[in-house]
This record gives C-alpha cells, structure tokens and sequence, in this order.
C-alpha cells in the first residue's frame, strides 16, 4: 500500500492551515519576525501575504503531484524551521523550533522519498 497519497494530503492540510493563519494574521494584526528583527505594519503584512501565497501555490503544486513542489516545499518548511528558531534565539536568548514547520519538514521529506 502506498503512503503517497495520505501523506500528499497531510502535507498540503498542514500547508492550508499555515498559509490560511498567515493570509489572517497579514489582515488582523500585521506583526512577523524576520531573521530576528520584528516586522510591523506595511513591511510585516507583505511577508505574511507572501509567505501565505507562497503555501497556497505549493498546495497546487502538490495537488497536481509535480515532484518540484515537493522540493519547494522541503525548502519553504525549512526557511520557515531555521527562521523560527533564528528569531527565537535573537529575541529570547532560546533556541525554540516551530513544531509545524518541523512536521511540514519531516513529512515533506518522506514525500520526497516515496515520489516515484
């Protein structure tokens, strides 16, 4: 029994839910962290929106099973895991990981491995 198909829906729920939070957030309150420096405003909901639309055009990517999706998305969930903890440890002074980021990374990468 193939794994593909779940998992390609898991990774593109994960992604629907981060890119929706994003879009929401970009409208509501524009606050983002950028590589450590706090983003407010115009230039936080821009990175918002990107970043959402970004995740939105990876959910068709996927959907329509192009393996370059899966490569994108290995790359955008890890900008997002080292950026995640880049800020936490420059703001904080601690190393935090974002949990979702790490899944989408791990999941993506299983993805990657089952692409035939």
């Amino acid at each position: 029994m193939s794994v593909y198909k779940p998992l390609t829906y898991l990774v593109v729920f994960i992604l629907m839910v981060w890119s929706a939070g994003r879009i929401i957030i970009a409208f509501t309150n524009p606050e983002s962290y950028f590589i450590g420096f706090k983003l407010g405003g115009l230039p936080a909901a821009v990175h918002l929106l990107i970043s959402g639309l970004v995740g939105i055009v990876l959910v068709y990517m996927l959907l329509r099973g192009l393996k370059v999706g899966i490569i994108v998305s290995i790359a955008y969930f890890g900008y997002n895991f080292v950026e995640s903890g880049m800020s936490s440890l420059l703001l904080h002074g601690e190393l935090s990981f974002s949990y979702i980021s790490a899944l989408g990374l791990f999941l993506s990468t299983i993805l990657l491995s089952q692409k035939r």
